[in-house]
């Protein structure tokens, strides 16, 4: 939620609103400094997040060392899936398991 206002972000979830823009460098900080080494298996997804068929696509990583969300789209069309292994790279290549139950 970069772009919401911080009161915003903070009513909903509960946050103190002077505590979101520290909590933002935080998850920015956490974000650049990841490890995305030794993803074999990803899982993808599709979650209804407004009325009037509005989807998110969500991509897991799987393997059994490790269960985490690994990126987020704003849509399901195969131009955002698209997004997903531009971001990923070429760490693509390691990949030997992808699990999806999208056409």
């Amino acid at each position: 939620a970069p772009e919401c206002v911080p009161r915003c972000v903070g009513t909903g979830a509960q946050v103190r609103p002077e505590r979101v823009p520290r909590s933002r460098r935080n998850s920015q900080w956490g974000l650049e400094h990841r490890d995305l080494t030794g993803i074999r298996a990803i899982g993808v997804d599709e979650v209804l997040w407004h009325r009037g068929h509005k989807y998110l696509t969500v991509v897991y990583q799987i393997d059994a060392h490790c269960r985490r969300l690994l990126w987020m789209g704003q849509d399901r069309t195969k131009e955002c899936i698209d997004g997903f292994f531009d971001w990923f790279g070429l760490r693509a290549r390691w990949l030997r398991f992808i699990c999806s139950d999208q056409h």
